[in-house]
């Protein structure tokens, strides 16, 4: 999803993950006018709708706009982790015992 440049990147992310809102422009306290915005629906389930339901779920949650709600890379190897990663998920918990 590489764009050809900082802009036409963006709007490929605003294409796939939809635009941010309002609110989130409060939020990060930069004016909503800095750039131009177009309003993209979200379409994440949409681009990935052969995933199977655990793995659209998750890809979803991974490419929220906001970071406070996307999931972090051990949140997302805890999600599901007996059906969707179940080898990372044991070599995580190796990790925290050896530590």
């Amino acid at each position: 999803m590489a764009g050809r440049n900082e802009v036409d990147q963006i709007h490929r992310i605003y294409k796939l993950c939809g635009s941010p809102s309002e609110e989130y422009w409060r939020k990060i306290r930069l004016p909503s006018n800095h750039m131009a915005k177009p309003q993209h629906k979200r379409k994440v389930r949409e681009a990935f709708k052969d995933f199977s339901p655990e793995a659209l779920s998750l890809a979803d949650r991974l490419l929220a706009l906001d970071p406070l709600e996307r999931l972090t890379a051990t949140d997302a190897l805890m999600s599901d982790k007996d059906r969707v990663y179940p080898q990372a998920h044991q070599k995580l918990e190796k990790m925290k015992v050896n530590q």
